[in-house]
C-alpha cells in the first residue's frame, strides 16, 4: 500500500509504501499472542520519512497502530509489558528516519484474534484488510527470524498483557440532549439531568419532553427485554440525600416514558446510584453537570442496524459550507486560517464505513507562520468530544468527522474502557486507575504535532459504524453535547456515495 505524506523537515510531499506481513502466532506465559511486522520504504527520490511522527503519539506511544476486525468491530492496541518496575509499550522500530530507497521495520505484539485474517488501521495509509494470521511453521526460517518471536527473545518481558476492546458506537440525537452508546451490544442512553430537572428537584421540567420523546423513539426500535432506568447525581451534599434524589428522578422518568411509549414490553428496573458511578470529575462544575444524569440501559441486537435511523427525525440544517462528493470546500477560522478539504472516498468494509478525506492549508493564521496542527478542520482539538477527554490524542485526532442520519449524529467508531495503567505492584502486576476513557478510530496524531503552513497537505482516515451502504452525509459541527469547535467553520459533504 502506498500513500502521500508530508515531509515537514523538507517542506514537500513524499511517497511512501508499507507492507504488512502476516501476523504470526507466538505463545508466551500460557497465552497466545500475534507478532506483527510492518516494512516501510520511502519511494520518492528526495525528502525523508520520519516514522516517529507517522506511527506514534508523543504522549501514548505507539497509539497509532491498531488491529480492527471489520465484522465484529473488536479493536486492539499493541500489547503492554512490564519490566517489573513500570508498564512499557512493547514494540520496536529499527529506523525512525529513512531517506530515499531506505527501509525500516516495525515490530509489535497483539493478542490472538482467534481468526485466520484481520485488518489493521495505519495512520495516513488507511485500513489494511485481509491480513493473514498464520502459525510459525507456515513461514520460511529467514522470514520468521525477522519477527522476533516472543519465545525467542533474549530478554523477554516479565509480564505481557493484550489490550482488546469492543468497538463502541456512539451517537447523539439532534441538539445533543440525548446520547446513545452501544458497548458490545449493551446500550446506554443518557439524558443530562439539567435538561430534565431544576436543581435539587425531581419533578420534570417543562422543557424535558423533547429529550424524553427522543428516548421513547429509541425504545420503540426495540422488541422488549430488560430495561434499567438509573438516576445519578453529583457529590454535592451527602450520600443519603443524593440516593433519594437519584431514585425519585429515575421514577419520574419512568412515569413519563410510560405515557410516551408502551413500557409493558420491557422488564423494567428503576434505581438510583447517587454519585457512585461518575463519568467526569466532580471537582469542576462542568464535570458535576455531566455526572447529573438519568441513564436507560438495555440490550441491542448483536450488530445493530442503524439504517432505520433515517426515518427518525430529519437532518439538521447546515451551519457552514456545504458541498457534494466531488467538490472542494474552503473552510476557515476566526484567526484567519483557511484550508481546502475534499472527500477522497468512502467505502464499506464489513460492518464498517471507511472514510478518506484530504486537507490542504491555504492560509496561515493571521500574524503566524502556520495554521496550527494539520488536523484542525477535522478535530475538536484539546476539547472534549465525549464525557471524557480522548486518552490517546492531544489535539491532533480527527474526532469531529461525524455522519448524519435522520436527526442522529454518529461519531467515529471508538474503543473505550475503564482504567489507565499507572504502575506495577510488588508482584509485577499492573496497577490500574479506574477511570473511563475513549479513543476514536481515526488518525489520532494527524500532522505529527507539527505546525502546518500554507501548502501542507495530507489525507486522514476515519472509521464509522455502517449506517448506509448507499450514501452518507459527512458533517463537522461547531458544537456537540460535550465538545466545541468554537471559532472554526462547520462544514458538510452531502450525498457522498459509498463504494462496495
Amino acid at each position: 500500500m502506498t500513500t502521500e505524506l508530508w515531509d515537514f523537515d523538507h517542506g514537500m510531499e513524499v511517497e511512501a509504501q508499507v507492507t504488512v506481513l502476516p501476523l504470526v502466532r507466538t505463545p508466551f506465559q500460557g497465552e497466545d499472542y500475534l507478532a506483527a511486522r510492518l516494512e516501510f520504504e520511502l519511494l520518492s527520490d528526495e525528502g525523508a520519512l520520519d516514522l516517529s511522527h507517522v506511527l506514534m503519539s508523543h504522549t501514548e506511544q505507539p497509539a497509532e497502530v491498531r488491529i480492527v476486525d471489520p465484522v465484529t468491530l473488536e479493536i486492539q492496541m499493541t500489547a503492554v509489558s512490564s519490566d517489573g518496575e513500570q508498564p512499557l509499550d512493547f514494540y520496536g522500530l529499527d529506523e525512525e528516519y529513512i531517506l530515499p530507497g531506505q527501509r525500516a521495520s516495525w515490530i509489535a505484539y497483539f493478542g490472538d484474534t482467534g481468526f485466520d485474517e484481520t485488518a489493521m488501521l495505519l495512520p495516513y495509509f488507511g485500513l489494511v484488510e485481509d491480513i493473514e494470521v498464520v502459525d510459525p511453521e507456515d513461514l520460511e526460517d529467514e522470514l520468521r527470524e525477522g519477527y522476533h518471536m516472543l519465545e525467542d527473545l533474549e530478554h523477554p518481558p516479565e509480564r505481557l498483557e493484550a489490550r482488546t476492546y469492543p468497538g463502541d458506537v456512539y451517537r447523539e440525537r439532534d441538539g445533543g440532549e440525548v446520547s446513545i452508546r452501544d458497548d458490545d451490544g449493551q446500550a446506554t442512553l443518557t439524558m443530562d439531568s439539567d435538561v430534565l430537572f431544576d436543581i435539587d428537584e425531581h419533578e420534570l421540567d417543562d422543557d424535558a419532553d423533547a429529550a424524553l420523546q427522543a428516548a421513547a423513539e429509541e425504545l420503540e426500535r426495540l422488541e422488549g427485554g430488560e430495561l434499567f432506568i438509573i438516576g445519578h447525581t453529583d457529590d454535592v451534599l451527602d450520600e443519603d440525600y443524593n440516593q433519594a434524589l437519584s431514585e425519585r428522578r429515575a421514577e419520574s422518568v419512568q412515569d413519563r416514558l410510560d405515557e410516551l411509549t408502551d413500557l409493558s414490553v420491557f422488564d423494567v428496573t428503576v434505581e438510583g446510584r447517587n454519585f457512585q458511578e461518575p463519568v467526569a470529575d466532580n471537582s469542576t462544575e462542568e464535570g458535576r453537570a455531566q455526572n447529573r444524569r438519568v441513564e436507560l440501559k438495555f440490550e441491542l441486537p448483536e450488530m445493530e442496524d442503524l439504517s432505520d435511523l433515517e426515518s427518525i427525525g430529519s437532518i439538521p440544517d447546515p451551519e457552514g459550507p456545504v458541498g457534494g462528493a466531488d467538490d472542494v470546500l474552503v473552510v476557515g477560522a476566526e484567526d484567519g486560517r483557511e484550508a481546502e478539504i475534499s472527500v477522497e472516498e468512502v467505502y464499506q468494509a464489513g460492518n464498517l464505513l471507511v472514510g478518506r478525506l484530504s486537507v490542504e492549508i491555504t492560509e496561515n493564521a493571521q500574524g503566524h507562520d502556520s495554521s496550527g496542527v494539520l488536523a484542525w478542520p477535522f478535530s475538536f482539538g484539546a476539547d472534549e468530544a465525549r464525557e471524557d477527554q480522548d486518552a490517546l490524542g492531544q489535539g491532533g485526532q480527527a474526532d469531529a468527522l461525524t455522519l448524519l442520519i435522520g436527526d442522529s449524529r454518529v461519531f467515529p467508531l471508538e474503543m473505550s474502557g475503564r482504567g489507565f495503567l499507572v504502575g506495577v505492584d510488588d508482584d509485577g502486576g499492573f496497577i490500574v486507575e479506574d477511570l473511563p476513557w475513549y479513543a476514536p478510530m481515526a488518525d489520532a496524531y494527524f500532522g505529527g504535532g507539527q505546525g502546518a503552513a500554507e501548502g501542507v497537505r495530507g489525507t486522514v482516515t476515519v472509521l464509522w459504524p455502517l449506517v448506509s451502504s448507499e450514501e452518507v452525509t459527512i458533517d463537522v459541527p461547531v458544537e456537540t453535547e460535550h465538545g466545541s469547535r468554537e471559532g472554526y467553520d462547520p462544514w458538510r459533504f452531502e450525498e457522498v456515495p459509498v463504494d462496495g
